[in-house]
């Protein structure tokens, strides 16, 4: 279970590791608990960073209390995940900085955008140009794929909504996120994670608008 001793020590490395000027007690009172179990508690965090508002992950691990194996080995195995991800370009948080001492070992992580800015590189997949013989091709297939994966997320919406509202916590601040829900909401919160996907979706109901035939239209 997090506990008052947990948030300061994440308090104090997410400031040493993104340089803030607040102290830790400061910052602490900002952090939020999405998730807590034995011996590992992860915190988000909206901070001014160096390029601005951004959104972090505080993965913190207690070596004295972790109940799924020796506590660096939990702590070396989640950081060796992430580090895998962002080198197969994976979905998921990246890793931004960690540490670790006698009592505690710390992953800061943000999302694929945020550490892209962050750190000046290219965290996409490369994409390769399209021939022009192939554009046509290459539209139909996107577009099939988007769609697919639209109502995916449609229906997977929905089961979520159910899922949730049957809680009967009183308010959203007792409904702690599990894991994935702390990587979607981490996802959702840096406006720079579906930009191409909202791009895509103006574009095509303009172009549908545009191209849509009148209602009093006579077809032939």
């Amino acid at each position: 279970m997090a506990t008052e001793r947990h948030r300061f020590a994440a308090a104090a490395f997410l400031g040493q590791a993104l340089s803030l000027v607040d102290e830790p007690a400061a910052i602490a009172r900002d952090l939020e608990a999405v998730s807590a179990e034995a011996g590992v508690a992860v915190y988000a965090a909206e901070v001014e960073s160096s390029v601005g508002p951004a959104a972090f992950l505080v993965y913190l691990y207690d070596f004295a209390e972790t109940a799924v194996g020796p506590g660096r080995d939990r702590y070396q195995a989640d950081l060796d995940l992430l580090e895998t991800a962002r080198a197969r370009h994976a979905p998921g948080p990246r890793v931004v900085a960690d540490a670790a001492n006698d009592d505690f070992g710390f992953i800061l992580a943000t999302t694929p955008a945020t550490y892209q800015v962050l750190t000046g590189g290219d965290d996409a997949a490369p994409v390769a140009p399209i021939a022009p013989d192939e554009q046509v091709a290459r539209r139909r297939q996107a577009a099939a794929s988007l769609l697919r994966l639209l109502r995916e997320a449609e229906q997977e919406a929905g089961i979520w909504l159910q899922a949730d509202d049957a809680v009967t916590a009183a308010s959203d601040a007792e409904r702690k996120f599990t894991s994935e829900e702390t990587e979607l909401a981490l996802f959702l919160l840096d406006d720079r994670s579906i930009r191409q996907l909202l791009h895509v979706l103006d574009r095509i109901i303009r172009r549908a608008c545009a191209q849509a035939v009148p209602s009093d239209a006579t077809p032939e």
